[in-house]
């Protein structure tokens, strides 16, 4: 469209909600997208369940990194700033995914924080007699978390400033590891 002879510069861009692909335009030209129009509670729900796989990634990375060294990969300061920026349910939402990965793996901890909220939450595991949607719950990844785990587990989601929880991620993300490696290794013929 031409303005006193100039051309008029195009609108803005619309602002990117982290997360939310803007898809069309509504009869009133503003931008619409499907995250939009979604409910607190949708976009909550949602939100956790976008943040978990990076998180896990995440989690991978830094034991790949350092090596599988446990306390190396929970003091690094760009897995620390991956495990605080996450939502609290998102941690807590991983933190039981994990010990129900790694059930089928030995455990063996040391008697500090970690390896006591690792070895709860495996040993809860591992005991449970129950399918995985019964063990995270029916609303998972959106709290509240069923049974002692899931309570422990949202426990250690909201104190995000606690190194242990990170920790206590990390040593079941390598139990989750080693099971997987034995399947990687073995020899299908």
């Amino acid at each position: 469209m031409i303005q006193g002879g100039l051309a008029a510069a195009p609108p803005p861009p619309p602002s990117r909600v982290p997360g939310a692909m803007k898809l069309f335009t509504g009869t009133g030209g503003e931008v619409v997208s499907s995250f939009d129009s979604l409910d607190t509670w949708a976009k909550e729900q949602l939100g956790t369940a976008v943040q978990i796989p990076d998180l896990m990634m995440n989690l991978t990375l830094a034991l790949s990194e350092h090596h599988g060294d446990l306390d190396a990969a929970a003091t690094d300061d760009v897995m620390v700033r991956n495990w605080v920026g996450v939502a609290f349910e998102t941690r807590s939402a991983v933190l039981l995914m994990l010990a129900w990965g790694s059930k089928e793996a030995a455990l063996t901890v040391s008697d500090d924080k970690a390896g006591l909220y690792a070895a709860f939450l495996h040993s809860s595991a591992r005991s449970f007699d129950g399918e995985v949607e019964e063990f995270q719950g029916p609303t998972f990844p959106r709290l509240p978390f069923p049974g002692q785990a899931g309570a422990l587990a949202s426990w250690i989601g909201f104190d995000h400033g606690d190194e242990a929880g990170l920790k206590a991620a990390l040593i079941l993300m390598s139990l989750m590891q080693q099971r997987m490696d034995r399947f990687s290794s073995y020899d299908f013929r």
